[in-house]
């Protein structure tokens, strides 16, 4: 198992990554061609995602409410994979404080002192030897 920092330095970086796509704009492409080898696109700027479902504010250049309802699908399907992304950040919290391994602690810090009061044993008696 991984240590604690290492799934917590995990979670971090996918809730940095989920942010930063939080605030990507998307765009749908229609089509694509090529005609003497230009690449001819298709394709409308929606905005925000995060923007479009929750505020409902697309980009001005989108033309009118057929696009809008694509722009607003796309844009459903991102929230759906920053939800996804925030669970897989809480999982790794979890799992980093439930399982994580940490580094071991002295003996003395998790156990109590042996009594000393007691005699010691030094091994069993030592036979005279035939060799004298």
């Amino acid at each position: 198992m991984l240590s604690r920092k290492t799934w917590y330095t995990l979670a971090v970086a996918t809730a940095v990554f989920a942010v930063w796509l939080a605030f990507q704009p998307q765009s749908i492409v229609y089509s694509e061609r090529e005609l003497d080898g230009v690449l001819y696109q298709s394709k409308v700027d929606c905005g925000v995602g995060v923007a479009m479902v929750f505020a409902g504010r697309f980009d001005e250049s989108v033309p009118g409410a057929s696009t809008r309802a694509d722009c607003l699908k796309y844009a459903r399907t991102r929230v759906a994979e920053l939800l996804g992304l925030a669970a897989l950040t809480g999982t790794f919290v979890y799992t980093g404080t439930r399982f994580g391994r940490e580094p071991p602690r002295p003996i003395r810090t998790e156990l109590p002192d042996l009594p000393s009061d007691k005699p010691g044993f030094d091994g069993r008696p030592k036979r005279p030897s035939a060799r004298g």
